[in-house]
């Protein structure tokens, strides 16, 4: 049974208050970063089309070797079925690079953005 402050971190309606859109702030470490996962990927089966993941505004991030295993761990049935993208803070670009490829290994592909004028357009260019 994990044990996570209720005020860690959360996840919410993000940069254009709608469905398409998911922000995600607070603190993320290697003690709650699979149930923040598990949370934002079964609020993102309830969306349809292409999603964006703001974390610009979370602090702190799992370990590599965390980030490895939570990607092994996480079922292939719980992996969105549509396309994701997240839009990250510049200073954490090789730590972003680590887990899309991570990603990718397991089959679940996902895009990161460091520019969220560049991210908006792709999010638009799908609908």
């Amino acid at each position: 049974m994990r044990q996570v402050l209720a005020t860690a971190f959360a996840i919410e309606g993000g940069l254009l208050g709608d469905d398409v859109t998911i922000r995600v702030s607070g603190v993320c470490d290697d003690q709650n970063a699979m149930l923040m996962t598990e949370l934002l990927l079964e609020r993102l089966r309830w969306v349809s089309g292409r999603v964006l993941v703001d974390v610009r505004r979370l602090r702190g991030r799992p370990s590599l070797a965390s980030v490895y295993f939570l990607m092994r761990e996480l079922p292939l049935r719980q992996h969105p079925p549509r396309e994701v993208a997240i839009l990250e803070r510049e200073a954490l670009r090789a730590h972003a690079e680590f887990h899309r490829t991570t990603a990718a290994n397991t089959g679940m592909c996902f895009m990161y953005f460091f520019d969220v004028d560049a991210a908006r357009a792709w999010l638009f260019a799908g609908r």
